[in-house]
């Protein structure tokens, strides 16, 4: 049987971000005797995703790792104007293969980068797309690159109905697709302390690790002192470490840095918590509950789906409600008892095995 041949366009494969391990547990665990498969990414950076050896990861177009001054011109020229005024061309610069099945993971630059030559294309979307709105030139350059995909695959409710609404006329080619997850490489390593609370993400103004920073001071105002961890590294590093020494919680919260493998504080922590302004399908949500941590979570796409009314975590709308359901979570045994038995019995639903074989059927 003769293998197709497909291309996976991703804005990056190496930022440490959690499209990137979606994207590495599907192309890992599709089928190597039916499929060539290889892997372009926008943007390199210096934490790639581990694949198996019959994956090709294509040269990058924009390498943020090269510093010379030639790579810096270039970088800043894509990063300007060139990827979004003359895509086909950059594309031809960078790859003349043709492939069966091409599937841009995620909005913009990869589905400017499609080619009309393979026989099917994807337009994977991994969170809601309303910011299109204000963007009158993205978003009509975003309606013609979808203008030739086959079809449209949205990873949460929120997100299907963003699309639908800001490219209603798109709304058939539609199909929802949750992430999948490869829960038997979710290995702890390393010894850990039981603690309370858990920040697993990147220090960005999205990310706001402040706001988790100033919920933990509001716990103190409400009579319960908790013991948190952060990991992760970004530009507000320094800003969350100053502001915790401001709020003198320097006893309670420990900035841990960037983990590649951050699976024995998911193990040792009681709550996971989330306090993004926007996300795709939080992938962080769903690996705590794979260890049974229930989560509070800022109310971002997918949540949703994953609080299953309250049986799994719940949504702090505020600061404030963030706050007295964390200490409803960690004051109540019973509720904390029932909520961590469920969380790991409906997890299996975000399986990769159920993932995989959706893709097959609707993508592949």
């Amino acid at each position: 049987m003769k293998k197709k041949k497909v291309l996976f366009i991703i804005w990056s494969f190496s930022y440490g971000g959690g499209a990137e391990k979606i994207l590495a547990n599907i192309v890992n665990n599709l089928d190597y005797e039916k499929y060539d498969i290889d892997v372009l990414e926008y943007l390199h950076a210096d934490k790639m995703e581990p694949v198996n050896g019959n994956i090709k990861i294509l040269p990058p177009i924009v390498d943020i790792t090269r510093q010379d001054v030639f790579s810096k011109i270039y970088n800043k020229l894509m990063n300007s104007a060139l990827i979004k005024l003359f895509p086909g061309l950059i594309r031809k610069m960078h790859l003349r293969k043709i492939y069966d099945v091409e599937i841009s993971f995620n909005y913009l630059i990869p589905t400017f980068l499609l080619s009309r030559n393979s026989q099917k294309r994807i337009a994977w979307i991994h969170g809601s797309i309303y910011d299109l709105e204000e963007n009158k030139r993205l978003r009509n350059k975003q309606r013609k690159a979808l203008s030739s995909v086959n079809k449209i695959v949205a990873i949460s409710n929120a997100t299907e109905k963003s699309i639908a609404s800001v490219f209603p006329e798109y709304k058939d080619k539609i199909i929802k697709i949750y992430n999948g997850y490869d829960f038997s490489g979710m290995v702890p390593e390393g010894t850990v302390t039981d603690f309370q609370l858990l920040y697993c993400n990147r220090f960005d103004e999205n990310k706001d690790p402040l706001q988790f920073i100033r919920i933990v001071k509001r716990l103190n105002d409400l009579g319960l002192s908790v013991t948190a961890k952060m990991l992760g590294t970004g530009v507000l590093f320094n800003e969350a470490v100053r502001l915790i020494r401001e709020y003198k919680l320097e006893a309670q919260i420990e900035c841990v840095g960037y983990k590649k493998n951050p699976y024995a504080y998911y193990k040792h922590c009681k709550v996971f918590c989330l306090t993004s302004h926007s996300e795709g399908f939080p992938t962080t949500l769903v690996e705590a509950m794979y260890f049974g941590k229930p989560f509070v979570s800022t109310p971002v796409a997918g949540t949703d789906e994953l609080s299953q009314n309250g049986n799994c975590g719940f949504v702090g709308r505020d600061e404030e409600e963030f706050a007295i359901k964390l200490l409803e979570l960690l004051t109540t045994p019973e509720l904390y008892k029932n909520m961590s038995e469920y969380c790991s019995n409906y997890v299996i639903n975000y399986s990769l095995k159920n993932q995989i074989q959706a893709i097959e059927e609707n993508c592949l």
